[in-house]
């Protein structure tokens, strides 16, 4: 009898241990050394071909799911927002500046 019980105490453990992790998603948190930038990002913005694309003091990071890669910008500006239309073009609005990213 106690090791029916003691089996029974077993599965159930197991299965509560399960279920804690189905319907979470993964959360991955990204130091600032790891893409080597300013720690605070202001902005975010996801493009159609699933590039990230972060707005950090100076500048803006580009994220491919592997590199981390700094877009330069001629004023140096802080970008505070992100926005895409239709088309897919991605708008920036940053301290003094405005402007799109285009592809090179």
């Amino acid at each position: 009898m106690k090791k029916i019980l003691f089996l029974l105490l077993f599965i159930n453990i197991v299965f509560i241990a399960v279920s804690q992790e189905i319907g979470y998603p993964v959360i991955r948190n990204y130091s600032s050394k790891e893409y080597n930038s300013a720690p605070q990002v202001l902005s975010i913005i996801q493009n159609k071909k699933g590039f990230l694309y972060c707005g950090v003091g100076g500048g803006i990071l580009e994220y491919d799911g592997v590199t981390w890669r700094k877009i330069p910008n001629e004023k140096n500006a802080t970008p505070y927002d992100f926005a895409s239309d239709s088309a897919g073009v991605i708008y920036v609005a940053a301290n003094g500046d405005f402007g799109f990213l285009a592809s090179d």
